[in-house]
């Protein structure tokens, strides 16, 4: 039965004020008090989005309004300033097109005078390993790795990535060319084309990390790095023709890992210095999305129009958005498997075109890479700089974590300052049955719907067994899960956790007030859950609890729903089913995301109470 409270003569007198301000009446002194909370609760909320969008120009925190905070390396042994600028690698010659085609590694380093002493070629299927151990150092080299992957390819002599990549290996090898060389370094490879940089970093994971043990490292030796290099080539269409057919080429640093991690920033920074220096690429993008948002600006002839410093700012804050949304919503890099194991990994991928320039800038790629290596021999432990949780607007500019935490927390203050005047100001009495309902039939529906239903939908079982119970869907397990969302909420159009053992079908004061605080009770716990979960991303996830707590925390807080509409609810409702099956087909979001199915299906639910009740 629900918890039933007494109504004396002041909560009679309350109800009819509400009454009243549903009939159109003059409000009355209560509800004067409630709608002096709505500064308060949009204040916060305002100054979080306006922060939010500052990041790209100042750092409030630190008192710098003229500029964010710049890139600097921690560890000074890393600072690359130092080295000499004498490393070069040659394009290849017309006549290595000439030979014979070479599709495996192994057989083209012991074909000819290229393996060493201290080189060992290995061949495990799929994967081919080159292991270079360097001798001759006082500490031992044996301790740590660095790795290098690489896309397999038709021919190693004459494709200039893998003819340059050659060369390198071949001049870590001697310690009379490369005398610093402090760090065992492994060369990763596919042994057909048809094995994508995803499949072959895994592969080489497992089988480091796995059973049988691939005897490539010493007892007690880690991984310390690991760098994804990649060449593509720009196809002319019409989101990026400009690209295709530019003469300097694109060098992506793409840090980005799942579920938005990222590695130490000495690693990202190191990277970026070492590349920006000598103008050795002007092009430097920290996301994949850099040709879009050129189409877009020359798609949009208002955006050549406007001022000078209007097109600055938009350009900033498209830096940072489209790094947030590669962090959110992918795509998933090759390297995200290496930093879910605790390995500081990231891609570096070169967009170039069709010309013999291209060829110059894959060696000024490689001959980057030898300065990386050289750093990193410097520094024989972890990197251990303080923060990992960063967002880059820039790639000489970054936003620290404590200074993008504080607009996320603003964010959730309005759900914090509705659940206080929830029960202070609005509730006549909490509804406890109603409440453990609501929670009830949320944690009952997360259970089914989020963590029975992703092995059906993508027809496998937790110990990786094809169960195939929706083998019909699996053509498209987003679009399914989808629908499979959407069915869930039917039973709340005739089991509602809203409906009470007194009403009795009248329209009285009483029952106006029952419903009320039936609405508000669910609110409450709304609230409550999006304080609960936002907080936790906030400190893990940054690219993503922005754009959640900014939608969240709308729905849940700034309306009234004991005085909104029926129609406006239902309104709601299917206008968020729309946006969450959007969403899914799209790729946006995934259904075996963690956040999908513990976060916003949860909320959904709860929400959906209140818009269906």
């Amino acid at each position: 039965m629900a918890c039933s409270i007494p109504l004396d003569a002041n909560n009679v007198a309350s109800n009819l004020d509400a009454n009243a301000e549903k009939d159109g009446h003059k409000p009355t002194a209560r509800t004067l008090r409630r709608k002096r909370w709505w500064p308060f609760m949009l204040v916060p909320y305002m100054i979080g989005i306006t922060w939010h969008g500052l990041h790209p120009f100042m750092s409030i925190l630190t008192g710098d309004f003229s500029k964010p905070r710049r890139s600097y390396i921690d560890e000074h042994s890393l600072e690359p300033h130092h080295f000499k600028r004498d490393v070069t690698y040659h394009p290849i010659k017309a006549s290595q097109h000439l030979q014979p085609a070479e599709t495996s590694l192994c057989r083209l380093l012991r074909s000819g005078t290229l393996l060493q002493r201290s080189m060992e070629c290995l061949q495990r299927k799929p994967l081919e390993i080159v292991r270079i151990v360097p001798v001759g150092t006082a500490v031992a080299p044996v301790s740590e790795a660095l790795v290098l992957v690489v896309p397999a390819t038709l021919n190693w002599r004459t494709s200039q990535l893998h003819t340059s990549v050659v060369q390198l290996v071949t001049k870590l090898a001697s310690p009379t060319a490369i005398p610093w060389l402090a760090k065992t370094v492994l060369l990763v490879s596919a042994s057909h084309t048809d094995t994508s940089l995803h499949e072959t970093v895994d592969t080489f994971l497992n089988m480091v990390n796995g059973e049988p043990l691939l005897p490539l490292l010493p007892d007690g030796a880690v991984i310390r790095q690991l760098l994804v290099l990649d060449v593509a080539a720009a196809t002319a269409t019409p989101t990026n023709s400009s690209l295709a057919t530019s003469t300097t080429a694109q060098l992506q640093i793409l840090p980005q890992g799942r579920r938005g991690i990222l590695p130490n920033m000495d690693l990202v920074f190191l990277c970026t210095s070492i590349y920006a220096r000598d103008n050795l690429f002007t092009n430097i993008a920290m996301h994949p999305y850099r040709a879009q948002l050129d189409a877009w600006r020359q798609a949009k002839p208002l955006y050549k129009s406007l001022p000078p410093i209007v097109v600055t700012y938009l350009d900033k804050l498209l830096e940072l958005l489209s790094f947030e949304y590669s962090l959110m919503a992918g795509p998933v890099t090759s390297h995200a498997s290496a930093l879910d194991r605790q390995i500081d990994a990231l891609t570096l991928r070169l967009i170039v075109s069709s010309g013999r320039h291209d060829n110059n800038a894959v060696c000024h790629l490689i001959a980057g890479v030898e300065y990386i290596l050289r750093a990193m021999s410097n520094l024989h432990e972890r990197l251990h700089h303080s923060t990992s949780l960063y967002l880059l607007t820039s790639p000489r500019a970054y936003v620290k974590h404590e200074e993008y935490l504080v607009p996320n927390l603003l964010l959730l203050l309005p759900c914090v300052l509705r659940a206080i005047t929830l029960v202070f100001c609005d509730l006549q009495r909490f509804d406890f049955a109603v409440a453990k309902r609501a929670m009830l039939y949320t944690l009952l529906w997360t259970v089914v719907v989020g963590m029975l239903g992703v092995p059906l939908l993508l027809g496998e079982s937790d110990d990786g067994n094809d169960t195939k119970v929706f083998a019909s869907w699996r053509f498209n397990v987003n679009r399914a899960a989808a629908c499979l969302v959407a069915l869930c909420h039917i039973p709340l159009f005739w089991w509602s956790p809203l409906a009470t053992v007194h009403r009795d079908g009248k329209t009285n004061d009483a029952a106006l007030t029952r419903d009320d605080d039936a609405l508000l009770t669910v609110q409450f716990l709304a609230c409550l859950l999006v304080v609960y979960t936002h907080v936790a991303i906030a400190f893990g996830h940054v690219s993503l609890a922005f754009p959640s707590a900014l939608v969240w925390s709308m729905l849940a807080a700034f309306p009234r729903y004991d005085v909104t509409p029926r129609w406006i609810r239902k309104l709601l409702f299917v206008v968020t089913c729309a946006a969450g099956s959007w969403l899914l087909q799209n790729g946006v979001f995934s259904y075996d995301d963690m956040y999908m199915r513990f976060v916003c299906l949860p909320l959904h639910w709860l929400l959906s109470i209140i818009w269906l009740g």
